[in-house]
């Protein structure tokens, strides 16, 4: 099993090339929600933090996008 720095990285390297081109292909907003949408999956998908979807979570992503995910994330990590 990976460390998890080493696994973080990876994860960070995806979600930015990955915000990249959705930028450039959609509005900036829009790509900054899916982006946010899509950090979720991967930091629950990867064990990084356990991130079970709630209504809450939702919403957070959906009016913050990638910056709501980080928020949510670290709270989890440390709470």
């Amino acid at each position: 099993m990976p460390e998890v720095g080493l696994v973080f990285l990876i994860t960070a390297v995806i979600v930015i090339l990955i915000a990249k081109f959705l930028g450039w292909a959609l509005r900036p907003f829009i790509g900054n929600i899916i982006a946010g949408g899509i950090a979720y999956w991967l930091i629950d998908a990867l064990g990084l933090v356990a991130l079970p979807w709630s209504l809450l979570d939702v919403l957070i992503v959906a009016f913050f996008g990638m910056p709501g995910t980080i928020v949510i994330a670290l709270w989890r990590a440390i709470f």
